[in-house]
């Protein structure tokens, strides 16, 4: 999937690069009015990506640091957290990548024996041919999660 256009020029305009923010962004032009100029830019999306609101529209701000820094992109390359840290948009920490290569990046089997629900962890497996979810319960911590999952799998399924 292509990502939206972003213009450097307009960021160049409204925001600049400062490393003594905690976004890294700063307003040097107000976008609005409640933002004044000097005001970090930027907020934490429900994804975990830092986001801000310039002309009616939601900007990644890694996105948004490599493009100032860096210029302009392809529309059909990614931004790839390097650390695989939504919340490091350090510039040496931001890579452009295919989306195939963003995607080597991510962190695999996670979410396959546990997920976090009600305040919890639950435990979970689907039985290997015929993608039958087996429900195990819940607790405290993934890692207790994810093990009682593994134990409940190996002992209902193979010999041990």
């Amino acid at each position: 999937m292509l990502a939206a256009h972003y213009p450097k020029a307009l960021f160049d305009e409204y925001l600049a690069y400062d490393e003594t923010s905690s976004t890294l962004l700063r307003w040097k032009k107000r976008p609005g009015t409640t933002v004044k100029v000097g005001d970090e830019a930027g907020g934490k999306g429900s994804d975990g990506y830092w986001r801000f609101q310039l002309k009616g529209k939601a900007w990644k701000l890694h996105r948004v640091i490599y493009i100032i820094l860096n210029g302009e992109i392809d529309r059909d390359l990614d931004v790839d957290h390097k650390d695989r840290n939504k919340d490091n948009n350090h510039p040496s920490n931001l890579e452009a990548k295919t989306c195939a290569a963003n995607n080597f990046n991510k962190r695999k089997g996670k979410g396959r024996y546990a997920r976090k629900r009600y305040h919890k962890w639950e435990a979970y497996y689907t039985v290997p041919g015929v993608n039958k979810y087996v429900y195990v319960g819940y607790f405290e911590t993934e890692e207790k999660a994810r093990m009682m999952a593994m134990a409940h799998r190996l002992e209902s399924y193979w010999v041990i």
